[in-house]
């Protein structure tokens, strides 16, 4: 059950596929942890790959869902000055670039799962 929705918030937080001709990567890991926890107790870990053209003012994600089969998906909810500084938004939080340097930010409610609260954490 955990995994099913690890794989859903993925997909609301993740933004879209990207073209092959990025300007800028950024190779991240997002977890579902356990709220508090400062992301260190963590139930599962995905890594995430993030393409940005600042020329073009597109984001895509990319990850995979738990059977292995690619996600893609296209941000419509950025705003986008250059490769290096970005924001997007979603549902659970807020991902940020600056410079360079990604930044995560949870905005939804805890998560409840089997009694448990979680929370997104991209790194």
């Amino acid at each position: 059950m955990i995994r099913n929705r690890f794989s859903a918030l993925i997909a609301l937080v993740m933004l879209n596929d990207s073209t092959a001709w990025a300007v800028a990567t950024y190779e991240l890991t997002m977890s579902i942890c356990e709220e508090g926890s400062s992301c260190l107790k963590c139930i599962e870990r995905k890594p995430l790959r993030i393409d940005v053209d600042g020329e073009s003012k597109e984001l895509w994600i990319r990850g995979k869902d738990e059977s292995g089969a690619p996600i893609a998906e296209k941000s419509g909810r950025c705003s986008i000055k250059s490769d290096l500084d970005w924001t997007c938004s979603s549902l659970r939080g807020e991902i940020e670039s600056r410079g360079g340097k990604v930044s995560f930010r949870n905005t939804g409610k805890a998560l409840v799962v089997e009694g448990r609260k979680l929370e997104l954490c991209v790194k």
